[in-house]
């Protein structure tokens, strides 16, 4: 993409995995439209800003893999000073799971991880689970499907022109 913007509008899911450094958030709420679920991953550092405090001010739900990441992450320090964010809108993944399927109401949930690549994938995992679980709403291959296929000798088997 050319573009932050050009990479999120249009999607349900926006992923922001970044090592910017700078008091301009690399992901703006005026380009998320119809998004449900916007999970900024990258940024723990308390000079860097990866998601603007409007993004969280405007979400349905405000995930964060500890209640701790107010102390680390940039954005939601801004957010909260900015009068946008509240600790107290603030829930764990742990707390989310906890309390089972969640709606959000027609809003988005932002998904705000200092933590550990585990557990991104308990999230992902999760959200997946309660997506299916709606019938119909998301489908994918199964991980079997997505494996190259193998011929007899061994080996993948060529290209074809």
């Amino acid at each position: 993409m050319d573009s932050a913007e050009a990479a999120a509008r249009g999607h349900a899911v926006v992923v922001v995995a970044t090592n910017a450094i700078g008091v301009e958030p690399v992901l703006r709420r005026r380009w998320l439209g119809e998004c449900r679920l916007v999970c900024a991953v990258g940024s723990t550092r308390r000079e860097s800003i990866e998601v603007d405090a409007a993004t969280f001010g405007d979400a349905a739900m405000v995930i964060v893999d500890s209640m701790l990441a107010a102390e680390e992450a940039g954005d939601l320090q801004q957010a909260m000073e900015k009068g946008a964010l509240e600790l107290a809108r603030q829930v764990t993944l742990a707390q989310l799971v906890a309390q089972g399927k969640q709606t959000l109401g027609g809003g988005y949930a932002v998904f705000k991880s200092v933590g550990t690549a585990l557990q991104d994938l308990a999230l992902a995992a999760r959200y997946y689970e309660l997506l299916q679980s709606a019938g119909g709403v998301l489908s994918a291959p199964d991980l079997a499907s997505l494996k190259e296929p193998v011929s007899a000798s061994g080996s993948p088997p060529r290209a074809q022109s």
